[in-house]
Protein backbone atom coordinates (compact mmCIF):
# COMPACT_ATOMS: atom_id res chain seq x y z
CA UNK A 1 0.00 0.00 0.00
CA UNK A 2 1.37 3.43 -0.95
CA UNK A 3 1.96 5.69 2.03
CA UNK A 4 0.74 9.27 2.12
CA UNK A 5 3.14 12.17 1.68
CA UNK A 6 2.85 13.23 5.31
CA UNK A 7 3.35 9.70 6.65
CA UNK A 8 6.43 8.98 4.57
CA UNK A 9 8.02 12.37 5.14
CA UNK A 10 8.07 11.68 8.86
CA UNK A 11 9.37 8.11 8.58
CA UNK A 12 12.50 7.81 10.73
CA UNK A 13 13.74 11.39 10.30
CA UNK A 14 17.45 12.00 10.59
CA UNK A 15 18.50 13.20 14.02
CA UNK A 16 20.60 16.20 14.78
CA UNK A 17 24.34 15.83 14.59
CA UNK A 18 26.46 18.23 16.61
CA UNK A 19 29.59 19.73 15.14
CA UNK A 20 32.87 18.48 16.64
CA UNK A 21 33.91 20.54 19.64
CA UNK A 22 35.89 23.62 18.79
CA UNK A 23 35.15 23.45 15.05
CA UNK A 24 33.91 26.65 13.42
CA UNK A 25 33.54 27.49 9.72
CA UNK A 26 36.78 28.80 8.28
CA UNK A 27 37.61 30.76 5.15
CA UNK A 28 39.69 28.31 3.05
CA UNK A 29 42.31 30.42 1.30
CA UNK A 30 43.11 27.69 -1.22
CA UNK A 31 39.54 27.53 -2.50
CA UNK A 32 39.11 31.29 -2.86
CA UNK A 33 42.34 31.45 -4.84
CA UNK A 34 41.21 28.51 -6.97
CA UNK A 35 37.88 30.19 -7.76
CA UNK A 36 39.67 33.39 -8.80
CA UNK A 37 41.63 31.41 -11.41
CA UNK A 38 38.53 30.40 -13.37
CA UNK A 39 38.43 31.94 -16.83
CA UNK A 40 35.71 31.84 -19.53
CA UNK A 41 36.04 30.60 -23.09
CA UNK A 42 33.68 31.55 -25.94
CA UNK A 43 30.02 30.91 -25.15
CA UNK A 44 27.63 28.67 -27.07
CA UNK A 45 23.98 29.78 -27.26
CA UNK A 46 21.26 27.11 -27.18
CA UNK A 47 17.75 28.53 -27.21
CA UNK A 48 17.55 31.12 -24.45
CA UNK A 49 20.56 29.70 -22.60
CA UNK A 50 24.23 30.61 -23.01
CA UNK A 51 26.81 27.97 -22.05
CA UNK A 52 30.23 29.45 -21.26
CA UNK A 53 33.01 26.85 -20.82
CA UNK A 54 35.36 27.47 -17.90
CA UNK A 55 39.05 26.69 -17.68
CA UNK A 56 41.44 26.94 -14.74
CA UNK A 57 44.60 28.95 -15.21
CA UNK A 58 47.80 27.81 -13.55
CA UNK A 59 47.27 24.06 -13.44
CA UNK A 60 44.36 21.74 -12.79
CA UNK A 61 45.62 18.61 -11.04
CA UNK A 62 42.55 17.80 -8.94
CA UNK A 63 42.09 14.97 -6.43
CA UNK A 64 41.89 11.37 -7.60
CA UNK A 65 38.26 10.40 -7.05
CA UNK A 66 35.57 8.43 -8.89
CA UNK A 67 32.11 9.79 -9.66
CA UNK A 68 29.12 7.88 -8.30
CA UNK A 69 27.60 6.88 -11.65
CA UNK A 70 30.97 5.52 -12.80
CA UNK A 71 31.43 3.53 -9.60
CA UNK A 72 27.89 2.09 -9.72
CA UNK A 73 28.41 1.04 -13.34
CA UNK A 74 31.71 -0.63 -12.36
CA UNK A 75 30.08 -2.42 -9.43
CA UNK A 76 32.33 -0.75 -6.85
CA UNK A 77 29.64 1.44 -5.25
CA UNK A 78 26.48 -0.04 -3.74
CA UNK A 79 23.63 2.21 -2.66
CA UNK A 80 20.77 0.60 -0.73
CA UNK A 81 17.84 1.49 1.50
CA UNK A 82 18.73 2.17 5.12
CA UNK A 83 17.17 -0.33 7.53
CA UNK A 84 14.53 -1.40 5.03
CA UNK A 85 13.55 2.11 4.03
CA UNK A 86 14.03 5.69 5.29
CA UNK A 87 12.78 8.41 2.97
CA UNK A 88 15.62 10.90 3.40
CA UNK A 89 18.66 8.67 3.97
CA UNK A 90 20.36 5.88 2.02
CA UNK A 91 23.35 3.68 2.79
CA UNK A 92 26.28 3.80 0.36
CA UNK A 93 29.26 1.41 0.44
CA UNK A 94 32.45 2.03 -1.53
CA UNK A 95 34.14 -1.24 -2.49
CA UNK A 96 36.60 0.38 -4.87
CA UNK A 97 40.22 1.57 -4.53
CA UNK A 98 39.46 5.31 -4.75
CA UNK A 99 37.15 7.68 -2.88
CA UNK A 100 33.74 8.07 -4.56
CA UNK A 101 32.06 11.47 -4.95
CA UNK A 102 28.27 11.31 -4.72
CA UNK A 103 27.23 14.81 -5.79
CA UNK A 104 24.14 16.85 -4.98
CA UNK A 105 21.69 16.58 -7.84
CA UNK A 106 22.65 13.00 -8.76
CA UNK A 107 19.60 10.80 -9.32
CA UNK A 108 19.12 7.23 -8.13
CA UNK A 109 16.40 4.85 -9.32
CA UNK A 110 15.08 1.61 -7.86
CA UNK A 111 14.62 0.15 -4.38
CA UNK A 112 11.53 1.63 -2.67
CA UNK A 113 11.48 5.09 -4.26
CA UNK A 114 13.53 7.04 -6.78
CA UNK A 115 15.71 9.61 -5.01
CA UNK A 116 17.88 12.65 -5.57
CA UNK A 117 21.11 13.33 -3.67
CA UNK A 118 20.50 16.30 -1.38
CA UNK A 119 24.09 17.02 -0.37
CA UNK A 120 27.48 15.99 -1.77
CA UNK A 121 29.36 13.25 0.08
CA UNK A 122 32.85 11.81 -0.51
CA UNK A 123 33.14 8.19 0.64
CA UNK A 124 36.56 6.72 1.40
CA UNK A 125 37.72 3.50 -0.22
CA UNK A 126 36.34 0.56 1.73
CA UNK A 127 33.98 2.73 3.78
CA UNK A 128 30.22 3.20 4.13
CA UNK A 129 28.25 6.38 4.77
CA UNK A 130 24.67 7.55 5.18
CA UNK A 131 23.70 9.75 2.23
CA UNK A 132 21.17 12.62 2.54
CA UNK A 133 18.51 12.30 -0.19
CA UNK A 134 15.06 13.45 -1.19
CA UNK A 135 12.21 11.44 -2.68
CA UNK A 136 11.30 12.22 -6.31
CA UNK A 137 8.48 9.66 -6.59
CA UNK A 138 5.89 10.10 -3.86
CA UNK A 139 3.43 7.55 -5.24
CA UNK A 140 5.58 4.45 -4.70
CA UNK A 141 6.87 2.70 -1.59
CA UNK A 142 7.65 -0.82 -2.82
CA UNK A 143 10.75 -2.75 -3.77
CA UNK A 144 12.17 -2.54 -7.30
CA UNK A 145 15.49 -4.25 -6.73
CA UNK A 146 17.77 -4.18 -3.70
CA UNK A 147 20.39 -1.77 -5.10
CA UNK A 148 19.98 1.63 -6.72
CA UNK A 149 20.97 2.37 -10.30
CA UNK A 150 21.79 5.86 -11.58
CA UNK A 151 19.15 8.01 -13.27
CA UNK A 152 19.21 9.26 -16.84
CA UNK A 153 20.79 12.57 -15.80
CA UNK A 154 21.06 14.87 -12.80
CA UNK A 155 18.07 16.88 -11.65
CA UNK A 156 17.84 20.35 -13.13
CA UNK A 157 19.26 23.45 -11.41
CA UNK A 158 15.81 24.65 -10.34
CA UNK A 159 15.67 21.74 -7.88
CA UNK A 160 19.32 22.01 -6.94
CA UNK A 161 19.18 25.73 -6.13
CA UNK A 162 16.53 25.11 -3.47
CA UNK A 163 18.36 22.03 -2.18
CA UNK A 164 21.55 24.04 -1.62
CA UNK A 165 19.64 26.65 0.37
CA UNK A 166 17.87 24.05 2.52
CA UNK A 167 20.85 21.82 3.26
CA UNK A 168 23.01 24.84 4.07
CA UNK A 169 20.37 26.12 6.48
CA UNK A 170 20.20 22.69 8.15
CA UNK A 171 23.96 22.63 8.68
CA UNK A 172 23.82 26.09 10.24
CA UNK A 173 21.31 24.66 12.72
CA UNK A 174 23.86 21.90 13.45
CA UNK A 175 21.62 19.28 11.85
CA UNK A 176 22.42 16.76 9.16
CA UNK A 177 21.86 18.22 5.67
CA UNK A 178 18.26 17.59 4.64
CA UNK A 179 15.54 18.84 2.30
CA UNK A 180 12.00 20.06 2.86
CA UNK A 181 10.38 16.91 1.48
CA UNK A 182 6.90 18.42 1.08
CA UNK A 183 8.35 21.35 -0.87
CA UNK A 184 10.21 18.87 -3.07
CA UNK A 185 7.07 16.84 -3.79
CA UNK A 186 5.18 20.01 -4.68
CA UNK A 187 7.94 21.03 -7.08
CA UNK A 188 7.88 17.61 -8.75
CA UNK A 189 4.12 17.93 -9.26
CA UNK A 190 4.53 21.46 -10.63
CA UNK A 191 7.26 20.40 -13.02
CA UNK A 192 5.24 17.42 -14.30
CA UNK A 193 2.28 19.73 -14.94
CA UNK A 194 4.50 22.21 -16.81
CA UNK A 195 5.64 19.39 -19.10
CA UNK A 196 2.04 18.14 -19.54
CA UNK A 197 3.12 14.73 -18.28
CA UNK A 198 1.34 12.29 -16.02
CA UNK A 199 2.83 9.49 -13.95
CA UNK A 200 0.88 7.05 -11.74
CA UNK A 201 3.54 7.44 -9.04
CA UNK A 202 4.38 11.13 -9.65
CA UNK A 203 7.82 10.04 -10.83
CA UNK A 204 10.15 12.88 -11.83
CA UNK A 205 12.57 10.40 -13.38
CA UNK A 206 9.86 9.19 -15.76
CA UNK A 207 9.42 12.72 -17.11
CA UNK A 208 13.19 13.15 -17.25
CA UNK A 209 13.59 9.88 -19.14
CA UNK A 210 10.89 10.81 -21.67
CA UNK A 211 12.52 14.18 -22.40
CA UNK A 212 16.19 13.21 -22.05
CA UNK A 213 16.71 12.39 -25.74
CA UNK A 214 15.35 15.78 -26.80
CA UNK A 215 17.45 17.58 -24.18
CA UNK A 216 20.60 15.75 -25.24
CA UNK A 217 19.96 16.61 -28.87
CA UNK A 218 19.68 20.30 -28.00
CA UNK A 219 23.04 20.38 -26.20
CA UNK A 220 24.79 18.07 -28.67
CA UNK A 221 26.57 20.92 -30.44
CA UNK A 222 28.11 22.09 -27.17
CA UNK A 223 31.22 19.95 -26.82
CA UNK A 224 33.42 20.34 -23.72
CA UNK A 225 37.02 20.86 -24.79
CA UNK A 226 40.29 19.60 -23.33
CA UNK A 227 41.09 21.64 -20.24
CA UNK A 228 37.49 22.57 -19.37
CA UNK A 229 36.67 22.20 -15.68
CA UNK A 230 33.06 23.39 -15.77
CA UNK A 231 30.47 25.71 -17.26
CA UNK A 232 28.70 28.98 -16.54
CA UNK A 233 25.08 28.99 -17.73
CA UNK A 234 22.99 32.15 -18.12
CA UNK A 235 19.55 32.98 -19.49
CA UNK A 236 19.79 36.33 -21.23
CA UNK A 237 22.52 37.40 -18.79
CA UNK A 238 20.77 36.08 -15.69
CA UNK A 239 22.65 33.40 -13.81
CA UNK A 240 21.32 29.86 -13.98
CA UNK A 241 24.40 28.23 -12.46
CA UNK A 242 28.17 28.13 -12.28
CA UNK A 243 29.29 24.53 -12.03
CA UNK A 244 32.94 23.54 -11.71
CA UNK A 245 34.96 20.46 -10.79
CA UNK A 246 38.48 20.00 -9.47
CA UNK A 247 39.92 18.72 -12.75
CA UNK A 248 39.13 18.33 -16.46
CA UNK A 249 38.84 14.57 -15.90
CA UNK A 250 36.04 15.04 -13.39
CA UNK A 251 34.20 17.48 -15.66
CA UNK A 252 34.46 15.08 -18.60
CA UNK A 253 32.73 12.46 -16.48
CA UNK A 254 30.08 14.85 -15.19
CA UNK A 255 29.25 17.06 -18.20
CA UNK A 256 27.16 14.55 -20.16
CA UNK A 257 24.87 14.01 -17.16
CA UNK A 258 24.67 17.70 -16.24
CA UNK A 259 24.38 19.81 -19.40
CA UNK A 260 21.04 18.34 -20.63
CA UNK A 261 19.45 19.13 -17.26
CA UNK A 262 19.82 22.86 -17.91
CA UNK A 263 17.79 22.56 -21.10
CA UNK A 264 15.25 20.47 -19.19
CA UNK A 265 14.77 23.33 -16.71
CA UNK A 266 14.50 26.00 -19.42
CA UNK A 267 11.33 24.36 -20.76
CA UNK A 268 9.43 25.21 -17.56
CA UNK A 269 7.77 28.68 -17.80
CA UNK A 270 7.74 29.01 -14.00
CA UNK A 271 11.52 28.61 -13.86
CA UNK A 272 11.99 31.22 -16.57
CA UNK A 273 9.69 33.56 -14.66
CA UNK A 274 11.87 33.14 -11.58
CA UNK A 275 15.03 33.77 -13.59
CA UNK A 276 13.60 36.98 -15.02
CA UNK A 277 13.53 38.40 -11.49
CA UNK A 278 17.30 38.01 -11.18
CA UNK A 279 19.94 40.61 -12.10
CA UNK A 280 21.88 40.49 -15.35
CA UNK A 281 25.64 40.39 -15.73
CA UNK A 282 28.31 39.20 -18.17
CA UNK A 283 30.11 35.88 -17.76
CA UNK A 284 33.19 37.73 -16.50
CA UNK A 285 30.97 39.71 -14.15
CA UNK A 286 29.49 36.55 -12.60
CA UNK A 287 32.97 35.06 -12.23
CA UNK A 288 34.15 38.24 -10.51
CA UNK A 289 31.29 37.96 -8.04
CA UNK A 290 32.29 34.35 -7.40
CA UNK A 291 35.94 35.26 -6.83
CA UNK A 292 34.87 37.89 -4.27
CA UNK A 293 32.37 35.65 -2.47
CA UNK A 294 32.76 34.46 1.09
CA UNK A 295 33.62 30.76 1.28
CA UNK A 296 33.24 28.94 4.60
CA UNK A 297 34.45 25.38 5.25
CA UNK A 298 33.02 22.92 7.77
CA UNK A 299 33.34 19.15 8.42
CA UNK A 300 31.66 17.04 5.74
CA UNK A 301 29.45 13.97 6.13
CA UNK A 302 32.25 11.79 4.71
CA UNK A 303 35.78 12.72 3.70
CA UNK A 304 36.85 16.32 3.30
CA UNK A 305 35.03 19.54 4.01
CA UNK A 306 31.76 21.10 2.92
CA UNK A 307 31.97 24.54 1.32
CA UNK A 308 29.34 27.24 1.76
CA UNK A 309 29.49 30.13 -0.72
CA UNK A 310 27.70 33.46 -0.36
CA UNK A 311 28.31 36.57 -2.44
CA UNK A 312 26.76 39.42 -4.39
CA UNK A 313 23.60 37.88 -5.85
CA UNK A 314 24.89 34.31 -5.57
CA UNK A 315 24.69 31.33 -3.23
CA UNK A 316 26.37 27.96 -3.56
CA UNK A 317 27.91 24.89 -2.02
CA UNK A 318 30.77 22.55 -2.70
CA UNK A 319 33.07 19.84 -1.46
CA UNK A 320 36.84 19.77 -1.03
CA UNK A 321 39.30 17.13 0.08
CA UNK A 322 42.91 17.67 1.14
CA UNK A 323 42.47 21.36 0.31
CA UNK A 324 41.58 20.45 -3.29
CA UNK A 325 38.09 21.32 -4.61
CA UNK A 326 36.10 18.40 -5.98
CA UNK A 327 32.87 20.12 -7.00
CA UNK A 328 31.32 23.59 -6.62
CA UNK A 329 27.85 24.72 -7.75
CA UNK A 330 26.64 28.32 -7.49
CA UNK A 331 23.18 29.73 -8.23
CA UNK A 332 21.47 33.13 -8.34
CA UNK A 333 20.20 34.34 -5.00
CA UNK A 334 17.96 37.34 -5.44
CA UNK A 335 18.63 40.92 -6.48
CA UNK A 336 22.22 42.07 -6.73
CA UNK A 337 23.56 45.20 -5.10
CA UNK A 338 25.09 46.06 -8.46
CA UNK A 339 23.16 47.82 -11.19
CA UNK A 340 21.88 45.59 -13.95
CA UNK A 341 23.63 45.76 -17.32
Amino acid sequence: MVETKAKRATRKPAGRVAKPAGVTPAQPAGVTGWLSRLQPREAETIGRLSFTPLILTGGDGGPGVTLAHEAIAAGTLEVTEKEGGVVQELLATNKGPLPVAILEGDTLIGCKQNRVIAHSVLIAAGASALIPVGCMQHGRWSWQGRHFATGEMRVDPGFRREAVRETTAAKRRRERPRLDQHRLWDKVDSRMAAYCMASPSSDYHEAMFQRSHEAREQVARYKPQAGDVGVLVTCEGRLVAIEVTGSPQLWTGLADRTLPSYVFMADDPQEIEQLEKQPRDSAKGWLKRLSQARVAASPAVGLGEDLEIAGDGIVGAGLQWSEQPIHVAVFANGVSVHAQV
